[in-house]
């Protein structure tokens, strides 16, 4: 984790992060959705956050929710709430709603 921090190329960094915590999700989600905090990067914390979202919507959909819920970043939060509205879509028609509002929120639309 030290070393992916010291990386200089953001891109990089937030691959990696996300590659370590989805590999990790498999063995203790739990403890790797709590340990996110711990990355320094608001943006590459909300990157890993969607990418364990995109991987457990199907799964477990609260901890899918409880994971957006604690997003900050504009453009994960609006790729989130795409992954969100696909689950949601046909299941529940207001919460698809307030997820495709989310995932329009940033395009102007």
């Amino acid at each position: 984790m030290r070393w992916i921090a010291d990386l200089t190329d953001a891109d990089r960094r937030r691959e990696l992060y996300q590659s370590v915590f989805l590999v990790w999700s498999r063995h203790d989600r739990d403890a790797a959705a709590a340990s996110v905090r711990l990355v320094r990067s608001a943006r590459s914390r909300d990157a890993v956050r969607r990418a364990l979202i995109e991987r457990y919507v199907h799964e477990d959909v609260d901890f899918a929710e409880d994971l957006y819920l604690r997003m900050s970043d504009a453009e994960q939060l609006r790729r989130a709430a795409v992954s969100l509205h696909r689950h949601w879509n046909g299941r529940d028609s207001m919460r698809a709603l307030r997820y495709a509002r989310a995932a329009r929120r940033d395009e102007g639309q």
